[in-house]
């Protein structure tokens, strides 16, 4: 189960992801997204990928996963995107898909804390 919402109250684009993510899911995502995207009417904001109760990705799925982070940090005023995951293989497999390996852009992290702070504007 996932859910790609925007918040323009706290200028925040947010995809999250429940228990799997099947080629299916992501497919439907990456089609969804530009829409999704253009909800955002132009403002700036900050893309949180929440990934907390997410199991280990397959190698194809988390290529696809890493396109669709890929589509987002490029869209016209995002500004970041923090990926929360819980456990550490999926915090390993989205570190190691990382769009701009270390670029300021993209932080995957297992802290809430720090993804809070990032998404802040």
């Amino acid at each position: 189960m996932w859910r790609v919402q925007y918040a323009p109250e706290s200028s925040v684009f947010s995809l999250r992801i429940l228990e799997r993510l099947t080629q299916r899911d992501v497919r439907d995502i990456a089609e969804l997204l530009p829409e999704a995207l253009r909800a955002t009417g132009g403002a700036t904001f900050r893309a949180f990928f929440d990934l907390r109760e997410l199991a280990p990705l397959e190698e194809d799925v988390s290529e696809r996963l890493s396109a669709i982070k890929r589509q987002v940090l490029e869209f016209d005023g995002c500004q970041g995107l923090v990926v929360l995951a819980s456990s550490p293989t999926v915090a390993m497999q989205q570190h190691h898909s990382r769009v701009r390996p270390g670029s300021t852009m993209e932080l995957v992290t297992q802290d809430e804390a720090e993804a809070t702070r990032f998404i802040a504007i």
